[in-house]
């Protein structure tokens, strides 16, 4: 898969290393396995998650990998060589998730970044039917975020300049859709808020409209620094 990361590293100089193989959503078939592999066998479909933790520490024993010391700069195809080749060699089977016969492999590579990314953020918010959601950005993430939190239950408002994906997140599920918020939402009204653009003027409004202890997650990459406002 490609995604929109793979431009920040080729256009925008987001810094990985050097002489590596990009390509961090991945899906293909086993073409050999280890003498010590049990797991997996020549012919599965599987998909391969981009961290490419230790597996011993105490991070990746608790599932998250993504912070594991070892997987900076070692993560399949941002530092570590990636999916943009014939073949790719992993060394952990840990990293692989066999593919279900009704999921496609292009589904499945996306899924690994592009729905595991904010399957996750919503996880954080602790979403339950009985949520109020406010996602900021129908792109690719967003779009993914849409029907994961309708499968949760809860209530969707995005936000999304663009016609053609405010069209879409009407079509992926999302209850309302707005160019821009209507005064009839007051500051305060959402239980959590998904900035998938990320820049300051996004992530002012997360902070104006979610409800007091309620919760902003920032996911898009939009800036490298956000500033929050005390009101003092």
């Amino acid at each position: 898969g490609l995604c929109h990361s793979d431009l920040h590293v080729i256009y925008e100089g987001l810094d990985c290393g050097d002489n590596y193989v990009m390509g961090h959503e991945i899906a293909g078939t086993v073409a050999a396995v280890g003498d010590d592999v049990t797991s997996y066998k020549v012919g599965d479909r599987v998909a391969c998650v981009g961290p490419n933790g230790c597996g011993g520490c105490k991070y990746c024993r608790g599932s998250i990998d993504n912070v594991c010391k070892r997987a900076f700069g070692d993560w399949f195809g941002l530092g570590y060589d990636g999916g943009y080749q014939q073949y790719l060699l992993v060394t952990r089977p840990r990293n692989l998730a066999l593919i279900p016969d009704n999921v496609s492999s292009d589904v499945a590579a996306a899924s690994t970044d592009a729905v595991l990314t904010p399957y996750h953020a919503i996880k954080m918010a602790k979403v339950s039917p009985t949520s109020n959601l406010l996602l900021i950005g129908a792109g690719g993430l967003g779009g993914n975020a849409i029907q994961v939190a309708k499968s949760f239950g809860a209530k969707v408002t995005v936000l999304d300049k663009k016609k053609e994906a405010r069209d879409q997140a009407k079509k992926l599920g999302a209850d309302e859709v707005y160019e821009s918020l209507p005064g009839s939402i007051s500051p305060g009204s959402f239980s959590a808020c998904f900035d998938f653009v990320s820049v300051q003027a996004t992530f002012d409004l997360c902070q104006k409209y979610v409800e007091p202890k309620g919760v902003i997650v920032p996911v898009g990459l939009g800036a490298p620094k956000l500033s929050f406002d005390l009101g003092v």
